[in-house]
């Protein structure tokens, strides 16, 4: 991907002008240059100095080397407007530092393009629009950003491939208009070489954008702040990764916060920070990548009847010690999906709004257990509710049902499933399906009005107490 970028983008002519080479040290000087064409040389050291601009021709490349050059240092102006530019253009081992200003604002132009094993640093600003990677590379690379990057039309801030390290300090900000990417490693299919990014600073998205993308094999950190646009997502993977936040990710109407993608299998996340996302499509934590695991430690928070954490993925796993709070009609606080899938709750899951959910099951043989508490308040909502086959769930804790809302209902769509409590069902609870099986060591209380009074059935070895129904 990127190699084909750098081909389409041709070369520079040899272009000296105030770029003055002695022996293997170059120096760009003010007040201004054409900028600079290695040819067949390696292991230069070049330096753009401030006050010095180099003014991209179209198309072309402001600084173009091979490999093993080091340092390379802009501390000038590197910049075009036109289309299909480079500003600064390398091969492989190279070390190269940004501590000025790189603009490229053409379309589908880039701020530096490199190959292989480069360390790549930005401490100044690089910005563009359409970008496919205003600091790109292909395998092995270092990059870290201290500054700014930013495109204004749908780019890509850093765009890589395999085994790279990627870095967006806690001084770096990433801003990328509508449908763009803050941080992009679409890795090559079965690729094995393992990669890390992480985000200690700001990355901004807009409309349908995405954050942090990475195929696979990538460890993910966030410590920082993430923040999309309606329908963006905060941090995608398809299979082999990891994503640890501890930071905040904030989504506007529609989006996602953490996505394990469909096709994808075998990721982990883990959150201990914030998730906020909104609208009735809005998910915090999508697991829709069969055997993802994920654990929360954190906050999830979702308004306008939303979800949670969707399990989707078959053999998905989800364990809840934090808070995953959903507000609004038809949300839902955990919804488990997949075949096989299973959620564990040792926090708190709190619906609120007309026909909510805390715990949703729908998936075949699918399973919940609660030590913690799960609340539903709102007409027609309840706090655990059950389709489809052979779904179980199991109640060590309390399901508490407030304004309208059930505690437990296996609907009679339900040919077989189980409920086994051993500590507190407060609201209704309603068992419809023929073949079900429901077990209480604990208490079933109903200390809120409901209105319906369905024939139920159960099997209770321990304290029933009806305050009022």
């Amino acid at each position: 991907m990127v190699l084909a970028a750098l081909a389409a983008l041709g070369t520079a002519s040899p272009s000296w002008a105030d770029c003055v080479q002695n022996g293997s040290t170059v120096t760009c000087e003010p007040p201004g240059t054409g900028g600079f064409d290695a040819g067949a040389q390696n292991g230069l050291s070049l330096t753009v100095q401030s006050g010095a601009t180099v003014s991209i021709p179209a198309p072309g490349t402001g600084i173009l080397l091979n490999d093993n050059n080091s340092p390379v240092i802009n501390n000038g102006t590197i910049s075009s407007t036109s289309n299909f530019v480079i500003g600064i253009q390398a091969g492989n081992n190279n070390s190269i530092t940004n501590n000025a200003t790189i603009s490229v604002t053409g379309l589908t132009s880039q701020g530096i393009s490199v190959g292989s094993s480069n360390f790549i640093v930005n401490n100044g600003a690089i910005s563009g629009r359409g970008s496919p990677g205003l600091i790109s590379g292909v395998d092995n690379n270092t990059i870290v950003n201290n500054g700014t990057l930013s495109d204004s039309l749908n780019g890509k801030g850093i765009s890589v491939q395999d085994g790279n390290t990627i870095v967006n300090s806690a001084s770096g900000i990433i801003n990328i208009s509508l449908g763009g990417t803050g941080i992009d490693a679409s890795n090559t299919a079965g690729t094995t070489a393992p990669g890390t990014i992480t985000n200690a600073g700001s990355i901004t998205v807009g409309t349908n954008g995405t954050g942090i993308n990475a195929f696979q094999n990538y460890t993910i950190n966030n410590s920082g702040t993430i923040r999309v646009g309606v329908n963006g997502n905060g941090i995608t993977v398809t299979s082999d990764s990891t994503v640890n936040n501890t930071g905040t990710i904030v989504g506007l109407n529609g989006a996602y916060g953490i996505w394990g993608q469909s096709g994808g299998n075998n990721n982990t996340f883990f959150n201990s920070g914030t998730i906020t996302v909104s609208g009735s499509l809005g998910i915090g934590v999508f697991a829709e990548s069969d055997n993802t695991t994920f654990t929360n430690y954190g906050t999830i928070a979702v308004s306008g009847g939303g979800i949670g954490v969707d399990l989707l993925g078959n053999n998905a796993a989800s364990t809840n010690y934090g808070t995953i709070t959903v507000s609004g009609t038809n949300g839902i606080g955990v919804f488990v999906e997949g075949d096989s899938a299973t959620f564990r709750n040792y926090g708190m899951v709190a619906v609120s709004g007309f026909r909510a959910v805390g715990v949703y099951l729908t998936g075949n043989n699918s399973v919940a257990t609660n030590y913690g508490t799960i609340t539903a308040s709102g007409n027609i909502g309840v706090g655990v509710f059950a389709e489809n086959n052979a779904a179980t769930f199991i109640n060590y804790g309390l399901v508490q049902a407030r304004n309208g809302a059930a505690a437990v209902d296996f609907c009679n769509c339900v040919p077989s499933g189980t409920l086994r409590n051993y500590g507190t069902l407060d609201g209704l609870v309603t068992m419809d399906g023929a073949g079900i099986v429901a077990d209480n060591y604990g208490t079933i209380t109903v200390t809120d009005s409901f209105t319906n009074t369905p024939a139920v059935t159960h099997t209770i070895a321990g304290i029933y107490t009806p305050i009022h129904r």
